[in-house]
């Protein structure tokens, strides 16, 4: 019976093992792939001004600036949009807006939330929850809508944390960074 138990135990955290490392090699898989379709396309099209940056779930954002195209990459292809084709960028930490900029009017050109209070202070409060007194966030996502039927808007996960990142950590801060970055670069190169 003894011999059981501990077979049961074993293999409980041989599969815990398991399904925490497999995500990891996936997203590095798939990252590794967006990252071999990222160099074809840049020799194919000859870029010589571009700029690029793999991101949490194997997305690569690849800005041409010569173009002015942006190419979103993922391990099963890729889809590239005209910056002036660009019609809202969204910045999305949990379920609440950081950044937005709708491109489709001059009214509507404005940046809202982590403006007001400088980043990364911004999302305390609602868009976080809290996990043995600290505050957590679970999603980061860049979402880009165009002016296209076929694909109407595309999203780039940026950070994917299920049971959730501290605000203070380094990853958290880094993604942040990352995020607001390219919100504000395609709110640029689009209006």
């Amino acid at each position: 019976m003894g011999g059981f138990i501990l077979f049961i135990i074993v293999a409980t955290v041989i599969l815990a093992f398991i399904s925490a490392v497999a995500p990891l090699v996936n997203d590095h898989n798939e990252g590794q792939i967006a990252k071999e379709k990222m160099d074809n396309l840049i020799n194919e099209n000859n870029m010589t001004y571009y700029e690029w940056q793999l991101f949490n779930g194997g997305q690569i954002l690849l800005d041409n600036t010569g173009t002015r195209m942006l190419w979103i990459i993922e391990h099963n292809g890729y889809i590239s949009r005209h910056y002036h084709n660009i019609t809202d960028v969204k910045l999305i930490i949990d379920d609440t807006i950081e950044y937005r900029s709708s491109l489709t009017s001059a009214v509507g050109r404005a940046a809202i939330g982590g403006l007001a209070l400088g980043g990364v202070g911004a999302i305390i409060g609602g868009v976080t929850g809290k996990k043995h007194g600290k505050k957590m966030v679970h999603k980061i996502e860049l979402v880009l809508s165009y002016n296209n039927s076929v694909t109407p808007y595309s999203s780039i996960v940026i950070l994917d944390e299920k049971g959730g990142i501290d605000l203070d950590s380094e990853i958290y801060l880094e993604a942040y960074k990352q995020g607001m970055y390219w919100s504000k670069k395609i709110s640029s190169l689009s209006a």
